[in-house]
């Protein structure tokens, strides 16, 4: 019998809450990816800036697989980690865009990134502490 059975419960509804934000996060993202795409079509003039803006809005869009897959998968620190370090790296190159362009899609990949990046660090801390209390039931 657990000795911390409310600790337990709030445990488990800040992971349901958490698992629910991430999903709707990669959606907006992979949907900014879309949108992102959408702007260049239908492609007239093919240059290595047409390639490069295509380019971005697949990112986006595998960005967002990758963070709707590890709303499935958290619990394998594989997939959890290579997520983070994708989110983190997208929040590096929209920072690094401000310097180009400071356009509201820019201020919306940061914050999207930010946002995604913390949810999913407090949830891995979750998940290994949930872990480490199960473990520590037998």
């Amino acid at each position: 019998m657990s000795a911390h059975p409310a600790g337990h419960l709030l445990l488990l509804m800040t992971l349901t809450t958490l698992r629910r934000s991430r999903r709707v996060l990669a959606a907006i993202i992979i949907l900014l990816g879309l949108v992102h795409i959408s702007f260049i079509l239908p492609v007239i003039t093919f240059n290595v800036g047409t390639l490069w803006f295509i380019g971005t809005g697949f990112m986006l869009i595998f960005a967002g697989f990758l963070n709707l897959a590890v709303v499935q998968y958290c619990a394998k620190s594989l997939i959890g980690y290579l997520t983070l370090i994708s989110n983190i790296t997208c929040l590096g190159l929209f920072i690094l865009s401000l310097w180009i362009m400071q356009e509201p899609q820019v201020y919306i990949g940061i914050s999207l990134f930010f946002v995604a990046t913390v949810i999913l660090v407090v949830a891995l801390i979750l998940m290994k502490t949930r872990n480490r209390y199960y473990s520590n039931d037998d």
